[in-house]
This record gives C-alpha cells, sequence and structure tokens, in this order.
C-alpha cells in the first residue's frame, strides 16, 4: 500500500512538472522596453546620400546592410557596414534598377538553408507606377577585418519579381520577410491609414509577375517610412514619421504575421519628435534597434532593451 502511494505522489509530481514546462514554453511573447536613443556611429560611406533602408546581417557578425533611395548615380544594390557606420563595401545586383529603392529586408529564399537579401523597388510618390519590383541576392559572406581596410565594390546576380497591387497603386517604403514561413510582406505609405500586402513565399519566383494579396488596416499615428522582423519572427518593428514613433508588434507562436499586426500597440518616442529623413530601422538577434537617417555621413543610432 505505502509502494502504492508512492507511485501516485512520484506520478503527480512529475505531472505537476511537465504542466510547468508547458506553461513556460507557452507564454506569450511581450513588446521588450526600450531605452531612448544614443549615436552609436556615423555612415562612413561617401557614396551613401540617401539611406532609405537597413537589415541586420544573418551570417556575419555586427554587420549592417543597406540600401539607398534613387538619384542620380544611386546604387542598384545595396551596402554593407558595421553597427556603427564603418564602411564594408557595396554590392550591386546585376541588372537591377533603381528607379526608387525604398527598403531592404532579409530571410530564407529560393534555396533552402541559405538566406537573401532583397530590396524592394517600391517607392511611388506620385502613385503613378502601374508595377513595383523586389530583386534578391544570396547573402554574402563577409571578411570584416580585410574589408574594413579595403571595402569591397562587388557585382552579383540576382533575381527579380514584378509586383502589382490589386487595388491600384501606392506608395511604399517598407517592406519585411517572414523568417519562419519566408512570406514577404508589404506597408504602404500614406496620410490616412497604412495597409498591409503579402506574397507568399511559393510566388516569389525569378522573372515573373504577381498580383499581391491585400491583407488589412495598420493602426499608426503618422506615416510608415520603414518596418523589420526579428530574426526568430517574434517582433515586428514599424516606424513613422512626422511625428516619429516607433511601434513593437509581439507575435505569438500560434500567430501569422498578419494576425500580429492587427493589434494596436504604444507608440514610442524613442527619439526627437520633430526628426526628418528617418527611414531606416531594423532589430539586431537581441532586439536592440538601430536606425539612420537620409544624408551623407549621417548618424546611426540606437535604441537598447532595457
Amino acid at each position: 500500500m505505502i509502494k502504492r502511494l508512492m507511485h501516485i505522489q512520484i506520478f503527480i509530481l512529475i505531472s505537476i512538472i511537465f504542466i510547468f514546462i508547458f506553461l513556460l514554453s507557452a507564454k506569450d511573447t511581450t513588446a521588450p522596453e526600450y531605452n531612448y536613443w544614443v549615436e552609436s556611429g556615423s555612415v562612413k560611406n561617401k557614396h551613401i546620400r540617401e539611406c532609405s533602408g537597413i537589415v541586420m546581417s544573418r551570417k556575419n557578425a555586427n554587420v549592417i546592410y543597406a540600401n539607398e533611395d534613387s538619384h542620380k548615380g544611386a546604387l542598384p544594390g545595396f551596402y554593407a557596414m558595421m553597427w556603427n557606420g564603418e564602411n564594408l563595401g557595396e554590392y550591386t545586383m546585376k541588372g537591377a534598377r533603381n528607379r526608387d529603392m525604398e527598403d531592404i529586408a532579409i530571410g530564407p529564399g529560393p534555396i533552402p538553408g541559405k538566406t537573401y537579401i532583397y530590396v524592394g523597388d517600391v517607392g511611388d510618390n506620385r502613385r503613378k507606377r502601374s508595377s513595383i519590383q523586389l530583386y534578391w541576392s544570396e547573402e554574402p559572406i563577409i571578411d570584416v577585418a580585410s574589408q574594413k581596410n579595403r571595402p569591397v565594390n562587388k557585382t552579383i546576380p540576382c533575381g527579380k519579381l514584378i509586383i502589382k497591387y490589386p487595388d491600384g497603386p501606392h506608395n511604399c517604403e517598407s517592406i519585411f520577410i517572414d523568417p519562419i514561413i519566408g512570406d514577404f510582406f508589404l506597408i504602404t505609405k500614406a496620410k490616412s491609414v497604412a495597409k498591409l500586402y503579402r506574397i507568399p513565399k511559393n510566388k516569389l519566383v525569378h522573372n515573373t509577375t504577381v498580383t499581391m494579396e491585400y491583407l488589412h488596416k495598420i493602426s499608426l499615428r503618422s506615416k510608415c517610412t520603414a518596418a523589420d522582423i526579428s530574426a526568430d519572427g517574434k517582433l515586428i518593428a514599424a516606424l513613422s514619421l512626422k511625428p516619429f514613433y516607433v511601434y513593437i508588434f509581439p507575435r505569438q507562436s500560434d500567430e501569422t504575421v498578419n494576425q500580429a499586426l492587427k493589434k494596436t500597440v504604444p507608440a514610442l518616442r524613442l527619439g526627437p519628435s520633430g526628426i526628418s529623413g528617418l527611414e531606416a530601422i531594423c532589430f539586431d538577434i537581441y532586439y536592440n534597434l538601430y536606425y539612420t537617417q537620409e544624408g551623407k555621413n549621417r548618424p546611426v543610432y540606437q535604441s537598447t532593451v532595457k
């Protein structure tokens, strides 16, 4: 009898432990709190005049990729730099055209197990473009020690997708790739409301044309000028200007991106309200945030997690 009671007690104890572990693993993702930003450096590459997008490397520690807005001589591709803005070089995407490249993203792509850099030629201030373009290249391996002394200038192959809206032209400065599913997402820039669109991973096919799926509106206080998703897919950041706010959308393990972006989240003031030209934001692997502005030799800002 005593032996049987002991077995029952052990069974109950083990059950309690398993339930506790399950509850811990099922704990909801919450958005971290952030410190007011500080300058971590400045963009050293003299060719970057209008930085409009940044993203953190997935294979090269402390490396940021950046794209440039359209102007005469603007690079149809992306730049590499350290987290403090130190120049590592530039990568021209062969065959790409910088009509109005507004944001950059990173994530899975055509070959499983590889990481790709995506650059969106998605800007349309006058809302007259019948289509926009998305380009992608495999993420390069950066030799930081060598490239700090001798920044590279390489031309690399790329894929291209022609994109159409289901409801007519929109302006856009914000794209990202879901690191879990591989779908492409785009957030429009408008005074009244931001709209979310999606392209499934299986439709990101080179030299094809695809019409995006409209999902829903996103609640922001001002125009969306940048977005990013964390490497683990648990947090989505959006940046809006005039006035400047940052929005962090937590995503639960059982949620899609569009479900996460339906939430109403606080508008965070992590820098000066009236700052202008701020068009780039990204996470590092610790959820710290980085930002840059348009203009030559502009600061790189950092908001660390509290």
